[in-house]
């Protein structure tokens, strides 16, 4: 037997003792652990333990060469996921844009319809501005709702009315065209007697303008009787609070804000 072995050499050029077993793994290529014998310090058998520490070596090789392997499987799912993420990522801010620019549509066609709402109401308000509805008539027919109006001027001290056309549209209720406007302006000041005798007054407004309205006359009502301000003048969508502050409603918002007050020119 030599003296000195070296693990290059092939194991046929040794004699293996007959109670050592086989080290070496019958399928190469599936993994598998090699459990090192505990080698006696009397035993002087050095090829074997040559031997056990070279299979050791090449085991150990082995399993850091699948580790390797194992982990690029993981960087690379890692790196898909990544794709993946940065994919998803991607589509988001997409999205994301897409939805900033629709929104700037949806608002740009808003105010289209806003305006277009203004231009309708003004119209409407417009053409029926000499129209008044009366509340807490009795008249079942249009001939008594003649009569019923003329009394009621009469009964202020007014003039005869010029009455256009006078049509029920429920209960107690008519709306009254007059031909001018002096009419309907002497009703409204009066709206305080008129209301003692059971009679209300409204002007014709198309429905969403008449909602606000009812809401700054509710405001005015508030405002007198908590004493926040002593006189409180109502028009279709502002209020003029003790004769100097104006307050317009905002639709977008349903608040009241202060109108600033214009800039004096220099002259």
């Amino acid at each position: 037997m030599p003296s000195s072995v070296s693990g290059e050499e092939d194991d046929d050029n040794f004699d293996t003792p007959k109670n050592v077993a086989q080290t070496t793994p019958q399928n190469p290529g599936k993994r598998h652990t090699i459990k090192r014998k505990k080698v006696d310090d009397n035993d002087g058998d050095e090829y074997y333990q040559n031997l056990s520490e070279r299979e050791l070596l090449l085991t150990l090789v082995r399993e850091v060469k699948d580790i390797k392997s194992d982990l690029a499987e993981i960087k690379s799912k890692v790196h898909d996921w990544e794709k993946k993420i940065n994919t998803i990522q991607q589509q988001s801010n997409k999205n994301t844009e897409k939805i900033a620019s629709q929104e700037k549509v949806i608002a740009v066609q808003r105010k289209k319809i806003d305006d277009l709402e203004k231009v309708t109401e003004n119209l409407y308000c417009k053409l029926n501005e000499n129209n008044v509805i009366v509340k807490g008539t009795r008249a079942n027919n249009q001939q008594q709702a003649y009569r019923e109006v003329n009394r009621i001027f009469n009964q202020l001290g007014g003039h005869e009315p010029g009455i256009n056309s006078i049509r029920a549209i429920g209960s107690g209720k008519l709306i009254v065209k007059f031909n001018n406007n002096h009419d309907p302006t002497f009703l409204f000041e009066n709206a305080g007697r008129l209301g003692r005798q059971g009679f209300g007054l409204e002007k014709d407004l198309p429905p969403k303008l008449r909602g606000i309205r009812n809401n700054l006359l509710r405001q005015r009502r508030e405002l007198l009787e908590n004493k926040v301000a002593t006189t409180v003048k109502v028009t279709t969508t502002s209020l003029l609070i003790d004769g100097t502050d104006w307050y317009d409603y905002d639709r977008n918002t349903g608040l009241m804000e202060k109108r600033r007050p214009r800039p004096i020119r220099n002259i």
